[in-house]
C-alpha cells in the first residue's frame, strides 16, 4: 500500500497478486472513506501503516475473514476520484476541488 501526492490530487495503491476488487463507502459529511478489498489480506506491515499525502490520511487498515478494510480521512475540498484496477492491484485516485 502506498500513498502519494500528485499534481491533481492523491493516489493510493494497493498491490496485489492480480486486479483487486475494492468497494467504496463515501460519507460525504465527514469526509470519510471506506474501502473494503474482496478476497484480499494484508500484510502485518500494511496493518499498522498509516500514510498521509496531501489532504488524504488512511486511519486504520484491518484484516477481516476474507477481506481487507481501510479507512481514510479527506479534508475539506477533497473528494474520491475513481478506483482503477490494473494487472498488480488497484489504484484509487483522490481529488482536490
Amino acid at each position: 500500500m502506498g500513498l502519494k501526492k500528485t499534481k491533481a490530487g492523491a493516489t493510493l495503491t494497493l498491490r496485489g497478486r492480480g486486479k483487486l476488487m475494492v468497494g467504496s463507502v463515501n460519507q460525504l459529511a465527514s469526509g470519510r472513506i471506506h474501502l473494503v478489498i474482496d478476497q484480499a489480506s494484508a500484510a502485518a506491515g500494511v496493518t499498522s501503516a498509516r500514510p498521509t499525502a496531501g489532504g488524504v490520511r488512511v486511519t486504520s487498515v484491518r484484516q477481516g475473514a476474507a477481506t481487507v478494510q481501510i479507512s481514510l480521512q479527506l479534508e475539506a475540498g477533497w473528494t474520491l476520484g475513481s478506483i482503477d484496477p490494473f494487472s498488480g492491484g488497484t489504484r484509487v485516485t483522490f481529488r482536490r476541488s
